[in-house]
């Protein structure tokens, strides 16, 4: 991944602290976290040094309170925040689909 050779890295939370890998410029969080902190700590591998970055979270209802967090401290630093609700019914219609 260092060498240019992979174009994605998947890791795990581990990966979320003293990771510093340059032209990181997409974090996706395809499990919401646990909490605001560890959220913070996965998308801080992008942007750094002052560089621009973005993120993506893909969150369930059981995710709604470190979402709020997420976007509300976003928002507060000036970040751009784009949202998507798909509904349930959309989601288990998919979810039969690839089952």
């Amino acid at each position: 991944f260092r060498d240019g050779k992979a174009s994605f890295l998947l890791a795990t939370d581990l990966a979320s602290r003293g990771l510093d890998i340059k032209g990181v410029d997409t974090v996706i969080n395809y499990e919401a976290p646990q909490s605001h902190e560890i959220y913070l700590h996965r998308v801080g591998r992008t942007a750094r040094a002052g560089r621009q970055g973005r993120a993506c979270t893909l969150a369930a209802e059981p995710d709604r309170k470190v979402v709020k967090a997420a976007v509300k401290s976003g928002r507060a630093q000036g970040a751009k925040i784009v949202s998507r609700v798909i509904e349930a019914s959309e989601a288990d219609e998919w979810a039969q689909r690839s089952g």
